[in-house]
């Protein structure tokens, strides 16, 4: 009987299980210990000496036997141990399993994989969640009661969130879909069902800001709660793919539900949910809006998982505007509360956030160390999005620093990861960073194949990712400078491809401007090239006037260059436009850059 216990147990459980009063117990315990079967372990406990023991006990145990103990043992570990069960469940949930009482076995399951979850076992998590889920499907529960279906929401959407936690995007999306058909909120299956879905949540929301609604009661509030988490939840999955149009649909369904209920956590997230998608639109008034709503809801609430969130869309919406001072406060402070939730994936997005706005100020030797920290916590929590993430963020900073050979390998093991559906936007970020890495290097036709491969996506991929900025400059450096050199193919093919750069180049930064300086950088290199002076100075100077008042010093240092350079040897502006350049690139370490400045200094650039 022991055997059914497990490895280690308490000598009570296995008195209980053998039914033997106390005298034949101490009898039988001694007789086992001088056997060596049996050894004492920590706290009253006993333990099998070895596991081959425990094995060959249960193997030998009759199978009609086994179900009855099982029941047994966890029975009296319920008695034992009160209401307190807190750290038995999944020790329960397998007991009542093999004593085939499947819907107590569902219940611990639901709680264990509740528990992995809130502490970031999400290998565990998952597990346990997608366990309980198919003993529901066993038990016919699909399309049950009410309460029933909300359930099973909630242990799909737990199941998104641990796939999501390890960077199982395809998964995580998959169990927040079933979430919704349970709840009866099904996520559109056609354009025209999207279309119209929009449509309505657009009118309630209108009807919402006029006229807040009349808070729900009873059973349907766990409903809309678990509705607006569903929806809450496919958010960063369509961001990731980069489809606009259900991000857009699935905050205003988010808000909508949690507008039915009145202030609440839920509520706080969906404000900020909505001050995402607006900024994606982008509508920076309407996401500023949204963002102080979140804010001042999440502060009402006094939950710090809302402010969590709430500070990190705060700060994300910042980057994309170049409100450094501010994006970086929210983004220390998202993260400082995540670490003390101990959410790694939420640290995660936040720091990686944050390391945007470093690369922009160009602290790039801080940004190697935190991009170091992200990519360990990826690597220890099993998210290869995140270990991802940390990879590109060192990368990105190694390739101003002229340090083009040690971003390469980064971003060919991160090359290796992109089947494994870490995101869309990824991959343009990493083909066009590994464009420009190459190029740098000197390997001219390599950095070709990645820009035309960052270029293939974009051109089917909208954009909506902040943190993409050098996949796209990237992409039209390396197009336009081998126009420029020569000798890498038909020319009029390289003005195409510079050209159709540039264009994609211009649609990030018409939807985030920190986009802004390097779009009319690139574009006036363009006009330059196609013989256009005049119109290629005009961009040159509007980029420059973008990047001053985004107050971008790397930004700064190329508009500059590229003025300066183009200027004739004579024009006493050239080494006043390459001197501000050095002045720029030297404090943050730019090497490549620098080494560009002094060529053209001694008149080897032009």
């Amino acid at each position: 009987a022991a055997s059914v216990a497990g490895r280690e147990f308490p000598e009570a459980l296995l008195a209980a299980l053998a039914g033997l009063n106390d005298v034949t117990m101490l009898e039988t315990v001694k007789e086992l210990l001088l056997a060596q079967v049996l050894e004492e372990a920590p706290a009253g406990a006993l333990r099998f000496v070895h596991d081959k023991f425990r094995e060959a006990s249960y193997r030998a145990l009759p199978e009609q036997q086994r179900p009855e103990i099982h029941g047994m043992a966890a029975a009296w570990y319920e008695r034992a141990n009160g209401d307190d069960l807190s750290a038995l469940h999944p020790l329960l949930a397998h007991h009542w399993r093999q004593a085939r009482q499947p819907r107590k076995a569902m219940h611990h399951l639901g709680k264990a994989g509740e528990q992995a979850l809130g502490g970031g076992a999400y290998k565990e998590a998952l597990a346990h969640l997608t366990e309980a889920l198919s003993l529901d499907t066993e038990l016919g529960n699909q399309g049950a009661a009410a309460g029933t279906s909300v359930r099973r929401a909630r242990w799909e959407r737990q199941a998104a969130e641990a796939a999501l936690g390890l960077g199982q995007l395809a998964e995580s999306r998959a169990h927040l879909e079933r979430a919704a058909d349970a709840l009866a909120w099904p996520v559109p299956g056609s354009l025209f069902q999207l279309a119209a879905t929009l449509g309505r949540e657009v009118l309630t929301q209108a009807r919402h800001w006029i006229r807040p609604p009349e808070p729900a009661s009873g059973d349907e509030v766990q409903r809309l709660l678990e509705g607006t988490r569903t929806y809450r939840g496919l958010i960063p999955l369509y961001y990731f793919t980069c489809e606009m149009v259900p991000t857009l649909n699935a905050g205003l369904r988010s808000l909508n539900l949690a507008q039915r209920v009145g202030v609440s956590p839920e509520l706080a997230e969906a404000y900020a949910n909505m001050a995402f998608a607006a900024s994606l639109a982008p509508l920076p008034a309407l996401a500023e809006a949204y963002c102080e709503r979140a804010l001042e809801t999440a502060k009402e609430t006094g939950q710090r998982s809302a402010m969590v969130w709430a500070l990190e869309v705060d700060g994300i919406c910042r980057v994309s505007i170049g409100d450094w001072d501010r994006a970086c406060q929210s983004l220390i402070e998202s993260a400082d509360l995540a670490e003390a939730l101990r959410d790694p994936r939420r640290w995660n997005e936040a720091t990686c956030a944050r390391q945007t706005v470093l690369h922009h100020l160009g602290q790039y030797e801080h940004r190697l160390e935190l991009g170091c920290a992200v990519q360990e916590q990826g690597r220890l929590s099993g998210n290869l999005q995140g270990e991802a993430w940390g990879m590109l963020d060192r990368a990105e900073s190694l390739i101003p620093l002229g340090r083009a050979e040690e971003a390469i390998p980064l971003l060919e093991q991160v090359v290796a990861l992109l089947p494994r559906d870490i995101g869309r936007a990824e991959e343009i970020w990493t083909h066009g960073m590994l464009a420009s890495a190459r190029w740098q290097a000197g390997q001219g036709d390599e950095a070709l194949a990645a820009a035309r491969e960052a270029l293939d996506r974009m051109s089917r991929t909208p954009p909506t990712a902040f943190y993409t900025l050098d996949g796209y400059t990237g992409t039209a450096e390396v197009f336009l400078g081998a126009w420029q050199e020569g000798g890498h193919g038909p020319s009029a093919e390289l003005k195409t491809l510079a050209n159709k750069a540039c264009a994609q180049l211009g649609k990030f930064a018409g939807v985030m401007p920190i986009g802004l300086p390097r779009a009319r950088l690139y574009r006036g290199l363009h006009h330059w090239l196609s013989g256009h002076p005049l119109r290629a100075r005009v961009a040159w100077g509007q980029a420059l006037v973008h990047a001053e008042r985004l107050k971008m010093p790397f930004e700064q240092g190329v508009c500059q260059l590229e003025i300066g350079r183009h200027l004739e040897p004579t024009e006493p502006r050239r080494a006043a436009h390459l001197q501000r350049a050095m002045d720029h690139f030297g404090p943050l370490g730019a090497a490549h850059q620098l080494g560009r400045v002094k060529a053209a200094m001694d008149g080897r650039e032009g």
